[in-house]
């Protein structure tokens, strides 16, 4: 497991003090890997929207390159899970001469593989 130092101001560590004390974390670590995951849930819900968004505007003059860029700055997402899971699904899918799989179940096949990591 990783290890993270941080330096937090007085009012911050009382205020994470408080929360341990009260019984809504076990610990500070399980205080800050809660806003951790908390963050990353909204960034990739935030992911999720855009490209359902896209998905339901139609076609795009932009090239795909673009649009993950776009939704890349959108949301904040360094990881390249996007463009890796969503790439190999258009490579299979120009090798097999395209599948019957609509791009609403391609997105959803790359949110299970990212979440499963």
């Amino acid at each position: 497991m990783g290890r993270i130092e941080l330096s937090l101001s007085d009012d911050l560590r009382s205020y994470v003090d408080r929360a341990v004390e009260t019984g809504d974390f076990a610990d500070d670590a399980a205080f800050i890997e809660s806003l951790i995951r908390d963050h990353h849930d909204r960034k990739l819900a935030a992911l999720i929207e855009a490209l359902e968004e896209g998905e339901r505007s139609g076609v795009s003059p932009r090239s795909f390159d673009e649009i993950v860029a776009a939704a890349r700055d959108l949301t904040g997402q360094q990881e390249d899970w996007m463009t890796d899971e969503i790439g190999a699904a258009i490579d299979e899918g120009e090798a097999s001469g395209y599948s019957d799989r609509t791009l609403e179940q391609i997105f959803a096949e790359a949110k299970a593989k990212f979440l499963s990591r």
